[in-house]
């Protein structure tokens, strides 16, 4: 499985914008929890699974982002009901520029999702920073506020500083 260090290096390359230390990928969910109420997939106890994440990570890490989404596609084509694979390949795509293919992702994700846990918390995040990279002000901070109600740290930091900006601007 992963280390602590790789679960560290996994999230700064797929979530470049949280703060270090905010650990929000889904295999480092206390397994002990209720797997309905925390979106956890099965698959990523698969030795397999993990192995194609960590094979996109260490491409991602030396700038090759095609070769993270090509890898992470496979991951999705295998497991279509991995919410995490979806959002990790958005932000594969985030990063090569691609918003609307990431946007699309993170939508996916959080329909699997069902609006619930790690993934989905991670994923209102980051489909809110794209969303905002796209100028929908609007949804991106709808999808901070659905995050921070998750307990996105991030989001949670970012949404009270846009509530005391709108109240300043009053």
């Amino acid at each position: 499985m992963t280390t602590v260090n790789d679960r560290a290096v996994l999230d700064s390359i797929f979530n470049p914008y949280l703060p270090l230390g905010e650990h929000n990928l889904p295999w480092t969910t206390d397994s002990s929890t209720d797997s309905a109420t925390t979106c956890a997939d099965s698959e990523l106890r698969d030795p397999a699974a993990v192995q194609l994440e960590l094979d996109a990570v260490q491409a991602a890490e030396i700038g090759n982002l095609e070769d993270a989404i090509r890898i992470l596609t496979e991951y999705v084509r295998l497991y279509p009901t991995s919410a995490s694979g979806y959002n990790n390949r958005a932000q594969a795509y985030r990063l090569n520029g691609d918003l609307q293919e990431a946007e699309n992702d993170l939508n996916t994700a959080i329909n699997l999702c069902q609006d619930c846990g790690p993934v989905g918390k991670q994923a209102f995040a980051q489909r809110a920073i794209v969303r905002e990279l796209k100028g929908d002000k609007e949804g991106a901070k709808s999808d901070f506020s659905a995050a921070a109600a998750l307990g996105n740290t991030f989001a949670k930091q970012h949404h009270q500083s846009s509530e005391k900006s709108e109240k300043n601007d009053c």
